[in-house]
């Protein structure tokens, strides 16, 4: 066993910020560690394992948080502990003995071999425990939310994008060995290439996938700022540099998640805004913008028009041809038509027939992998795990959705829906705690309008008594 050297760098702040900062500064912490997967803290060479950094970042920010509730700075007035979430947990548990009890004669593909028979394993336990600190996570990042004075969310999503593009432009220009010596110290940490040699973008994360995974939800998230600061007229340059930044990054990066996320979204994205792109104020704006800027220009300088047209068109062939080939290689990994999407045809279609089998009660938390949560959930805890689940996030984005013009509560809606929508459809790791981070700020506006109702309706309860005594 032995202490990584940004292990030790990350224990000490840690520390620090444990015994002489607020909370809150812990929080942001544990934010920015969160996109760390690949980064270990302790190592075991003789088991080939690893403590990853965000682990022991998180244990000390859960401990925190139990101090300040004993001290009594956080209170449990504004959080609802009963939810869909629970639930889940709970069922997860009872689940355990499943494949004690029964199933012993159903084959499922598991880490350790192609298919295995269902059976009880460490993998079970170690599985659960991920779930169980990813729980309390989301309970803690949700107590800290909602009791602290202000806590800035976009300001720690840009340190911590800033932190982990910039760290995935070293990596792509240096050799990996040197960055892998530094920043990915995790024993199951993959090491891909382009066809050039060139090694593919996964930054502090990984492998390739789990970076898209990261980055591409705030991709949205920053493209919604942009929209936003176009309606309000205050355009942020910073979330227009970081736009580009995670667009090249997920050039470079090449994995198929980043574009079946953004074309799912995109279809949400044109419901959400159809009435905003098709209203008539909209359309006089254009036609005025383009009578009274466009042509004028084009009118008054047809050389440099002539020049710009062509670099556009330069421009827009070559990003065409590179986000068009990766859209052509997503569809046939949907199709099966590649090695990549037929094993992932095969594992979800194999999966969901063992949910079929065992629809009411499944076969057993942790007791099989897919390649998507969607599968491989639904095989392991049946109807009786999904539907809280289901129930869950349907509510919870129903309400935001409907009050999306309200504050943050569009980048906040678009964020957690990119990160379950990659969760669901190709990458099943969720354990990362930055997932269940972004689920407990949806929590809280959540419940924040669930109080206010509740005030409400005890205010014109109220004011009927009152006029009833009148």
């Amino acid at each position: 066993m032995y202490f990584t050297f940004i292990g030790i760098v990350v224990l000490i702040i840690t520390l620090y910020l444990v015994f002489f900062t607020r909370t809150r500064t812990l929080f942001y912490f544990t934010f920015i560690m969160s996109a760390f997967t690949a980064t270990s803290m302790i190592n075991f060479p003789k088991y080939k394992n690893s403590v990853i950094c965000y682990y022991i970042v998180g244990s000390f920010l859960i401990l925190k948080v139990i101090y300040e509730v004993i001290i009594k700075r956080y209170t449990f007035k504004k959080i609802r502990f009963v939810n869909g979430l629970l639930y889940f947990l709970i069922y997860a548990t009872i689940s355990l003995v499943l494949p004690i009890v029964y199933s012993s004669g159903t084959l499922v593909f598991t880490p350790d071999s192609p298919y295995d028979y269902v059976s009880f394993s460490v993998q079970n336990i170690t599985q659960y425990l991920y779930l169980l600190f990813a729980f309390m996570i989301y309970l803690c990042s949700y107590m800290v939310v909602t009791n602290e004075v202000k806590v800035n969310i976009k300001g720690i999503i840009n340190i911590t994008t800033v932190t982990v593009l910039s760290l995935g432009f070293v990596q792509f220009f240096i050799s990996h060995n040197y960055f892998d010596f530094l920043f990915r110290t995790n024993y199951s940490h993959m090491v891909q290439y382009l066809e050039t040699g060139l090694t593919r973008i996964s930054s502090v994360t990984n492998e390739p996938s789990m970076l898209a995974m990261f980055l591409t939800p705030i991709f949205i998230y920053y493209f919604i700022n942009i929209i936003k600061g176009f309606r309000d007229k205050k355009i942020i340059k910073f979330d227009i540099i970081m736009f580009i930044l995670i667009l090249i990054t997920a050039i470079l990066n090449r994995s198929s998640s980043f574009y079946l996320a953004i074309a799912i979204v995109s279809f949400i994205l044109l419901i959400d805004f159809w009435k905003d792109i098709f209203n008539s104020k909209n359309r006089e704006l254009l036609e005025k913008f383009f009578k009274n800027k466009i042509l004028v220009f084009v009118k008054k300088n047809k050389i440099k028009t002539f020049l710009i047209l062509m670099v556009f068109l330069v421009l827009f062939a070559i990003v065409f041809r590179i986000i068009g080939f990766r859209f052509l290689i997503l569809i046939l990994k949907l199709l099966g038509l590649d090695d990549s999407g037929s094993t992932r045809i095969e594992l979800f279609s194999y999966h969901m027939s063992v949910f079929l089998k065992n629809i009411l009660t499944g076969v057993g938390f942790g007791t099989l992998r897919s390649n998507d949560l969607l599968s491989m959930w639904s095989a392991q805890v049946g109807l009786l795990g999904m539907i809280p689940l289901i129930y869950y996030f349907t509510s919870r984005f129903i309400y935001i959705f409907k009050n999306r013009n309200i504050g943050e509560n569009r980048s906040v809606f678009y964020l957690i829906v990119t990160t379950i929508i990659i969760l669901m459809t190709s990458v099943p790791e969720p354990y990362y705690i930055y997932t269940w981070i972004y689920i407990a700020i949806g929590e809280s506006i959540y419940m924040d309008n669930s109080i206010s109702n509740k005030a409400i309706d005890k205010l014109t309860q109220v004011k009927y008594e009152i006029d009833g005594t009148v």
